[in-house]
């Protein structure tokens, strides 16, 4: 993956760590800079996302209280029957 990021910073180190790793320390950026800078890479935010993990997400949501704004991106159908294959019984009335 290529990634070419434009930042501005307080200060920049950069450190050959071998013939094929770069270490870049970055001080005083803007991390908010930095995500919109990766997701408009090409891949960029599907590979961010896979490296922070199914996991690292679910606890993120699910300790931020944010369960419920989550779930509104999903379709109440797959929603109903994801619970129906984990044993939880769901009525019909609407799925609205």
């Amino acid at each position: 993956m290529k990634v070419n990021l434009e930042l501005e910073a307080d200060n920049i180190t950069i450190r050959p760590d071998s013939s094929t790793k770069l270490n870049v320390d970055i001080d005083g950026v803007n991390v908010v800079n930095v995500i919109d800078e990766i997701s408009e890479a090409e891949g960029g935010i599907n590979k961010m996302l896979e490296l922070i993990g199914i996991d690292n997400i679910a606890e993120w949501i699910y300790t931020e209280a944010k369960v419920s704004e989550a779930l509104g991106y999903f379709d109440n159908e797959e929603i109903i029957n994801h619970l129906r294959t984990q044993g939880v019984e769901v009525s019909d009335e609407s799925t609205d």
